[in-house]
């Protein structure tokens, strides 16, 4: 291995994910979807892939019913319940739950 950044695996240990402040926003589409982010993919040094652990209290959304129109976008759901719309369907959803939802296909949470 080089001297390089680039070159070498990146590693976030449980920890240091845990003591991540993690980013409080609301979502660009809506202001009634507020939630705490923390940039996994960033901290691991990732540039051609994103990933999120975003934290969402009960009642709020995740965001409004969009569509990705150049990714895929995957959820797994860590704890609590939640409501998937993926296109016009609805699917109940809960701890240790994946949704894996095509570019092209809308999708939202509450």
């Amino acid at each position: 291995m080089s001297d390089d950044d680039s070159s070498r695996p990146f590693l976030v240990k449980a920890a240091h994910i845990a003591e991540m402040p993690g980013l409080a926003k609301s979502h660009f589409l809506s202001p009634k979807a507020q939630r705490v982010n923390k940039l996994l993919g960033d901290g691991a040094g990732l540039t051609g892939f994103g990933f999120h652990i975003i934290t969402v209290e009960p009642g709020q959304l995740t965001t409004v019913h969009y569509l990705h129109h150049h990714e895929d976008e995957c959820v797994n759901v860590l704890e609590g319940e939640a409501m998937a719309l993926i296109g016009d369907e609805e699917y109940p959803i809960g701890p240790g739950g994946f949704i894996a939802c095509r570019k092209g296909a809308c999708l939202s949470l509450s």
